[in-house]
């Protein structure tokens, strides 16, 4: 179990000066700490005992895309007796836990951001990327149809094993996605992959910070709208995201198919997490709607 002594054991390895230490809340995956120095400037330092290639995609994004992008930029990164680490630029702002028409607008907004970035010409790929910035599939239909996503086969082996996920209920999305994907375009657009309130940092009805690009991704531009929408049912923000694609003049071909093959692969990856963490109420609901649609 992490601790403020591997904080500040890591502080000391990189040479910081660190006047105070606070330990963040939300984070499921990291030990989150702010650090103070002794000049006043601060630091957020995420700590994690099993790996640290989320926090490589996190250096490639904020590298390649700050410009245009509000990104906390990675000042250190490694692994020190056996704990990977990521020092980043503190960013000023508040993550909204609940989706309101005040945020909603920058929300929509910083959603557009994303999509429209220009991406790394020597960069290759579709789905989730590597630290190199390169996507792990040679088209987007072999993304949305893989049998492994997110994880290796071993891993999804060991959740229908051990977990409550239900190995039927995964075939049968993947069948239909096989199905319903077979005139798939190759649409290449940067995605963040975890689109959602608490990975964002709002200041005066602006988003100043997107935190925690682990799961970023190329793909539809579609995929961050989609994945995002089932988490604020308040809002109807897939039609609400669509009018601002198009007002954009991005591609909406074959729209309602797009659709339907994205929250089908949301489905199962929220499905595999919920499983994964243990979270047997939020894996029904995930369950019921995907039945829903395969129905």
């Amino acid at each position: 179990m992490l601790s403020l002594l591997d904080a500040k054991r890591i502080a000391s390895y990189l040479g910081l000066q660190v006047s105070s230490y606070a330990e963040m809340t939300g984070g499921l995956i990291s030990k989150t700490f702010l650090l103070t120095d002794s000049h006043a400037r601060r630091y957020v330092l995420r700590l994690n005992a099993e790996y640290g290639f989320d926090y490589e995609k996190d250096e490639f994004v904020a590298k390649t895309f700050s410009s245009h992008l509000p990104l906390g930029q990675v000042r250190d990164r490694g692994i020190y007796k056996g704990v990977h680490f990521c020092l980043s630029h503190f960013i000023e702002g508040t993550a909204d836990e609940n989706m309101t028409a005040e945020v909603l607008p920058a929300f929509l907004d910083m959603l557009v951001s994303i999509a429209s970035q220009t991406l790394p010409k020597n960069t290759t790929g579709f789905g989730t990327l590597d630290a190199q910035g390169n996507g792990q599939y040679a088209s987007w239909r072999d993304v949305l149809t893989s049998p492994y996503q997110w994880r290796d086969v071993d891993t999804w082996e060991m959740l229908y094993q051990t977990t409550f996920l239900d190995r039927c209920f995964g075939e049968r999305i993947r069948n239909k996605l096989a199905e319903c994907t077979g005139d798939t375009q190759n649409y290449r657009f940067l995605q963040h992959g975890d689109f959602f309130l608490e990975n964002l940092l709002f200041q005066g009805g602006r988003v100043e910070g997107v935190l925690d690009w682990g799961n970023a991704l190329y793909g539809d531009f579609l995929y961050d709208l989609v994945h995002s929408a089932e988490r604020y049912p308040d809002f109807p923000l897939v039609d609400m995201g669509i009018d601002v694609y198009r007002a954009k003049g991005f591609d909406l071909t074959a729209l309602d198919e797009r659709i339907f093959a994205l929250k089908l692969y949301s489905l199962l990856h929220k499905a595999s997490f919920f499983a994964e963490v243990g979270n047997r109420a939020r894996y029904d609901e995930v369950v019921a709607k995907g039945e829903g649609l395969l129905s």
